[in-house]
């Protein structure tokens, strides 16, 4: 079974990674990115800060990129899915 996956909407997607799921350390590593690749931008957060801030952070200055609605709906449904890759048996 693949460490990785990726979902992707548009210029903004998610990347999976098991090998980052440390379970005696919950707070260590990043299994789930969002990421906006823009023209000349890339943002980034982890897929739970993504979820419950609604945006994304530059990679080099630190400002912020609001999620839209539409957005937020897409990584809200992906939820199960992510779960399940990352955790499930």
């Amino acid at each position: 079974m693949s460490q990785t996956k990726t979902y992707r909407n548009g210029s903004l997607r998610v990347e999976l990674d098991k090998s980052q799921v440390f379970p005696n350390d919950p707070g260590q590593g990043t299994p789930a990115m969002v990421c906006f690749d823009g023209a000349r931008d890339r943002y980034a957060s982890t897929y739970w800060c993504a979820v419950g801030e609604g945006e994304l952070l530059h990679e080099r200055t630190g400002a912020t990129k609001q999620l839209t609605d539409k957005q937020m709906e897409w990584l809200d449904g992906l939820e199960p899915e992510i779960s399940e890759f990352l955790y499930g048996e």
